[in-house]
């Protein structure tokens, strides 16, 4: 049975038996399965494992069509999911917030972050957040605060990478800071990966001491 033959069977009403043994087969055959909004609290969520979590926000237009509440409604869910991997390509730093806090990890989680949105988050995406579970950690975004970037590089998270070009308020200050702990074997990673976007001669050159390179010619020189 194919996702048109599920679809199929969804719109001649069938009962909910009937459309969750399609579902279940197709699961068990390990296929893809488009389970419409209606039937989600009858998917016993909270008894499955998860390997991989993967939730996709698409934006209102021509290349995204889902509507964005739905993806609102997804917190009913996840919060009956727990995951080794999450993978997350949210449009703002407030969904982010709203899955991050809703669903569970196992321990030495994966967790992925795609965000996009360019606009200056209002609050920590991470606030109140428990990273204690999340061995490795990927967040791409455009903006990101200091105190999300903080709370990051305070945890004990094994694997970090950010990627943040425009970071927010001390961000960079809080980076340099950071390296040098790294350096000195201070900080709980084993490997860290950042990418920002620097013009402050300052913070460039707290960096290039940090890592003992050549200390910036002035101009007199």
């Amino acid at each position: 049975m194919d996702n048109s033959e599920l679809a199929e069977l969804s719109s001649s009403r069938p009962t909910v038996k009937e459309v969750m043994n399609a579902f279940f087969t197709k699961l068990a055959l390990g296929e893809g399965v488009e389970l419409p909004e209606s039937l989600w609290s009858f998917v016993p969520f909270r008894q499955m494992n998860f390997a991989l979590v993967r939730i996709v926000q698409r934006k209102t237009g021509v290349r995204y069509q889902a509507p964005a509440q739905l993806f609102k409604k997804l917190a009913s869910v996840i919060s009956n999911i727990t995951t080794w991997t999450l993978v997350l390509e949210a449009d703002s730093q407030q969904d982010v917030k709203k899955v991050m806090k809703s669903i569970s990890l196992q321990r030495e989680a994966i967790v992925q972050i795609y965000q996009e949105s360019e606009q200056r988050p209002r609050t920590p995406a991470l606030q109140y957040i428990s990273l204690s579970n999340i061995e490795e950690f990927m967040w791409y975004t455009e903006r990101i605060l200091s105190e999300d970037l903080k709370q990051v590089l305070q945890s004990n998270i094994k694997y970090l990478r950010v990627r943040a070009p425009f970071p927010e308020g001390d961000g960079l200050y809080i980076v340099a800071e950071y390296l040098q702990e790294f350096l000195g074997g201070v900080a709980a990673q084993r490997h860290c990966d950042f990418f920002f976007r620097c013009r402050e001669l300052e913070v460039i050159e707290t960096i290039y001491s940090t890592f003992g390179f050549p200390a910036r010619p002035s101009e007199q020189d």
